[in-house]
């Protein structure tokens, strides 16, 4: 009986730390994201010149955008293998992953600013959406696997 007790016991105490660190391990993954985001310090405005699935693909019309800024930030990262809010292609425009891509249409205006985190689109200077970036973000969780 003392026994049965104590491998209870035992496997209780191990799942309770297995779960207390997979949620400290998903929070310094969320963290990180945050940080990740307002080391960037991206402010740019840009157009949509596309609209396509959960993707917007913009060019830039006012305001600097350093494509190896994601880069040196990434090197930087403890939690995450990479992260990366865009993607660049060719002709100077960027993809971004954003939910509900298909309220907008090309010639709508986007305004980004990485350091508080938000994205604002607007449809003839009326805002249709303002959203947070966190879930505009791709990232390998795991840093040193594969």
């Amino acid at each position: 009986m003392k026994r049965k007790l104590l491998i209870v016991l035992g496997l209780v105490v191990l799942i309770a730390l297995v779960t207390q660190t997979v949620s400290d391990y998903i929070q310094n993954v969320n963290n990180e994201h945050r940080w990740y985001l307002s080391q960037l310090n991206f402010e740019f405005s840009g157009e949509i010149d596309t609209v396509k699935n959960r993707h917007i693909a913009f060019h830039v019309t006012h305001g600097p955008l350093n494509p190896e800024r994601e880069a040196l930030v990434n090197t930087w990262l403890t939690y995450n293998g990479f992260a990366y809010l865009f993607a660049y292609r060719d002709n100077n425009r960027i993809e971004l992953m954003i939910d509900s891509a298909f309220r907008y249409q090309r010639g709508d205006s986007v305004y980004l600013n990485t350091t508080i985190n938000q994205i604002r689109i607007y449809r003839n200077h009326k805002i249709l959406a303002e959203r947070s970036l966190l879930k505009s973000i791709r990232a390998k969780p795991f840093k040193d696997i594969f």
